[in-house]
């Protein structure tokens, strides 16, 4: 199960990395533009928005949702 506040949390780690390895820039930003929500018409969905100031060539992101029991 995870939670917006969880997911918001796992989210601005995973830009902390992309800062560290000079992809992103503007945190403050950043988390100022980010929401986790869930769906207002289907509780089983999490809606996001990622909007990270991104450095060089950084052009394809790809994600993993991985469930844990």
């Amino acid at each position: 199960m995870i939670t917006p506040s969880l997911a918001k949390a796992e989210i601005l780690q995973l830009f902390g990395e992309w800062e560290t390895q000079g992809l992103t820039q503007s945190r403050a930003q950043f988390e100022k533009e980010l929401f986790v929500e869930i769906n207002a018409g289907d509780p089983h969905r999490l809606d996001t928005n990622l909007s990270p100031q991104l450095l060089g060539k950084f052009l394809t992101g790809a994600f993993l949702l991985s469930f844990r029991l």
